[in-house]
């Protein structure tokens, strides 16, 4: 088994966990408290620690061995989850309390994962290979997350909540298992004689001195904020303007994810016909998407609606991660994830507690009008970036390979 399967399906058994703990736990919330500001709050307050945390990770990344920090994390979430099923047993009084604070737990160590990978996958693929490597482990991880929801919501019927964290905490250990196989990076793990402030900063005036990289920030943070904001409000979405049970709401979350799917496989090839326009077109998708579930009339625009928010938003999120990698200078790659990470976070966490608001005050489907709204500013930005010659010369490269 080679590297890339190894990772492959480490990526897919995670995808699967995470996904299936995100919703069973965000539809026991919501059937615990029938409250959509608490869906807001776990959304929004989920990312307050890693948001906090990520600038450190970046430097941290940037300084350690990546493989080492992948398994840290890794094992953390495997620990996490068994505090959960601990949490679930039985009438626990404080259970919303419970649940949002070891999500803030889990989405710490996905802070940490998240940028540990993409580096450790820059130090042992070449250049021409990254899109490549990105788009495809992105959608075998979301093949992970469709099994994941497909099964999550079917435990969700079938089991006590504490037996079903139990079950996902089989894969995880699994995929662990295979992290720990993986060699080391091939290249040198960066001494700095800074201190870590230092390096934060260094970090900032990297990415904040070039235009190029502030564009690609303002593009992947609103990606990020829709990708989830749909993912988190969906269960109030189904509940409350479709009137359906868990098993619509699974279907709507695997198509969500079949959506990803396609886009990672076909990510490239997209590129290649399209070219520097890629970006502009993705966006335009994006925005029609917003607008059908803002004026969704049945189930099956709600369907064809999420199948496109799940294809798009995967294909500016691993397409742009994997641009940003890419045009990023050695020894920065941790803190220029991160730095991402920070402001995708930050975003989710100051809008993800307006739209529970807005939610809960008026109704969930407001916040997909508002969400293409802020929309145009990512076309707009997208319509910028185009004209940069690193682009162009990334993109370029990905056509001749």
């Amino acid at each position: 088994m080679n590297n890339l399967q190894k990772i492959s399906i480490s990526l897919f058994l995670s995808e699967f966990t995470t996904s299936a703990y995100f919703i069973i736990v965000t539809w026991i919330l919501y059937h615990s408290t029938n409250n959509a500001i608490f869906t807001g709050l776990f959304v929004g307050l989920g990312f307050l620690p890693s948001f906090l945390s990520n600038l450190y990770f970046g430097v941290l990344v940037d300084r350690m061995e990546k493989r080492h920090l992948l398994i840290i994390a890794q094992s953390i979430i495997s620990i996490s989850l068994i505090l959960i099923a601990l949490l679930t047993y039985g009438d626990f009084p404080f259970l919303v309390i419970g649940l949002i604070l070891i999500h803030m737990i889990i989405q710490l160590c996905g802070s940490l994962f998240r940028p540990s990978m993409q580096a450790y996958l820059t130090s042992i693929f070449s250049q021409e290979e990254l899109i490549t490597v990105f788009s495809k482990t992105a959608s075998i991880g979301i093949v992970g997350s469709i099994a994941g929801t497909a099964l999550g919501s079917l435990f969700i019927s079938l089991f006590p909540s504490a037996i079903v964290f139990l079950i996902l905490l089989c894969p995880l250990l699994l995929s662990l298992f295979l992290l720990r196989s993986l060699p080391v990076e091939r290249i040198e793990i960066i001494t700095s004689p800074n201190s870590i402030v230092k390096d934060i900063k260094n970090g900032f005036h990297y990415c904040f001195s070039d235009k190029f990289y502030i564009q690609l920030l303002i593009i992947m943070a609103i990606g990020q904020l829709i990708f989830h904001t749909n993912i988190g409000f969906l269960a109030v979405f189904t509940t409350d303007i479709l009137k359906e049970n868990a098993t619509i709401y699974g279907i709507l979350e695997i198509l969500c994810s079949l959506g990803g799917v396609i886009s990672g496989w076909y990510a490239k090839s997209l590129i290649k016909r399209i070219g520097i326009h890629f970006s502009n077109v993705i966006i335009i998708l994006l925005m029609v998407a917003l607008y059908l579930m803002f004026t969704a009339v049945n189930i099956l625009i709600v369907s064809i609606a999420c199948f496109m928010l799940g294809l798009v938003t995967t294909w500016l999120r691993t397409t742009f991660q994997a641009i940003q990698q890419s045009a990023t200078t050695k020894g920065y790659h941790g803190r220029v994830a991160s730095i991402r990470m920070f402001f995708n976070q930050g975003f989710v966490i100051v809008v993800s507690p307006i739209f529970g608001y807005v939610s809960d005050a008026h109704s969930v489907s407001l916040i997909y009008i508002i969400l293409m709204i802020i929309s145009v500013v990512c076309l707009l930005t997208s319509i910028l970036i185009i004209k940069d010659q690193r682009f162009r010369n990334i993109i370029r490269m990905q056509q001749d390979t």
